[in-house]
């Protein structure tokens, strides 16, 4: 294009070749970057520095949201813990009458001591109020409660086991032995379905999971310094300002040069 510029200007082209020239140079791509047919390598340099600075924070956003995703995951959820809830709570009362009365079978005392508590909660709730006035009402209905919930949870259950007691030869043991597996096989079971449970089993593949991506996310920290430096090098070089206006103007020398041309035919 510049050597048809010089013979159009020293009138060493036909007049077809210089209109054809002309209507080229007018129908030329201004992005076509025609004047630095060659890109620099300096600004090559940059480009490319700047790119993969891009690509590795655009990495790092992903390894991030995925080590999120991945705590997130390894959490127990609400619908879990109340699935749980509606497992672990009998299985503690059936856990808590079994402790009860092999505490009987063998004299631990923890049977004494849940007397002890429900009397002292008896007489905390029936003399609340000073023994009458709202207060004392509501103690009272409270204790109520306490009496058929404990009735129903842990006397009758325990009464029968204490009945069993009596008619198995040998209770301590037999029954020992029994209600001991029962108590593990609940407390397993109770783990094994809950969401801590899950959360347990998960743990260690996503706890390496999690580390692999930490390990990716230093890795591109590290590249981003590297390439900040080199990012910096090429910056300060005598020549980048240069270049860099030379590069990012030639389209505005372009459409100089055209409108030269314009002038030059008369157009």
């Amino acid at each position: 294009m510049a050597q048809e510029q010089e013979n159009l200007k020293q009138g060493n082209v036909r007049d077809n070749d210089a209109e054809a020239s002309f209507q080229a140079f007018l129908d030329m791509d201004i992005g076509a970057k025609p004047y630095l047919v060659i890109q620099p390598q300096l600004l090559i340099n940059e480009e490319r520095a700047v790119k993969e600075i891009d690509e590795a924070e655009a990495s790092i956003r992903y390894y991030e949201k995925e080590i999120r995703s991945i705590r997130k995951s390894g959490l127990p959820t609400l619908m879990g813990n109340l699935w749980h809830l509606i497992i672990l709570i009998p299985a503690l009362l059936v856990i808590h009458v079994l402790v009860l009365h092999l505490s009987e079978l063998y004299g631990w005392g923890f049977t004494e001591r849940l007397d002890t508590l429900l009397d002292t909660i008896q007489t905390t709730l029936t003399t609340a109020g000073g023994g009458e006035g709202l207060l004392h009402m509501a103690g009272t209905v409270l204790w109520a409660l306490v009496t058929i919930i404990v009735g129903i949870t842990v006397a009758i259950p325990l009464n029968i086991l204490d009945f069993l007691s009596i008619i198995i030869p040998d209770a301590p043991v037999l029954m020992g032995i029994a209600e001991g597996l029962a108590i593990t096989a609940i407390a397993v079971f109770a783990i094994y379905t809950s969401p801590i449970g899950d959360y347990l089993k998960q743990r260690k593949e996503l706890k390496e999971t999690a580390a692999e991506y930490a390990s990716k996310i230093r890795q591109k920290r590290e590249l981003i310094k590297e390439k900040q430096v080199e990012l910096k090098q090429i910056r300060s070089h005598p020549q980048y300002e240069e270049l860099s206006d030379l590069w990012l103007h030639q389209d505005e020398r372009l459409e100089a040069d055209r409108r030269k041309l314009r002038e030059y035919f008369g157009h």
